[in-house]
């Protein structure tokens, strides 16, 4: 939950560039540790595709949903 915190905070104090990082390897930290099935994985798809979507990267966007709706 603290990954997803310090995501959070890159949504509103620094770039789009810098959201996706945190997003992407929170993402993949927590599949490591709880596995994909985990909720949070879910809401952190969404807000990683959010994200990319801000940045113009479309296809990574989708991605991004379509993992969001399978959890």
């Amino acid at each position: 939950a603290s990954l997803e915190n310090l995501a959070n905070l890159y949504d509103t104090r620094s770039s789009y560039a810098e959201a996706e990082h945190y997003y992407f390897w929170s993402l993949k930290i927590r599949e490591k540790i709880s596995g994909p099935e985990d909720p949070v994985t879910a809401e952190t798809c969404s807000k990683l595709s959010w994200v990319l979507r801000a940045q113009g990267k479309l296809e990574l966007a989708e991605e991004m949903d379509k993992k969001a709706k399978k959890n």
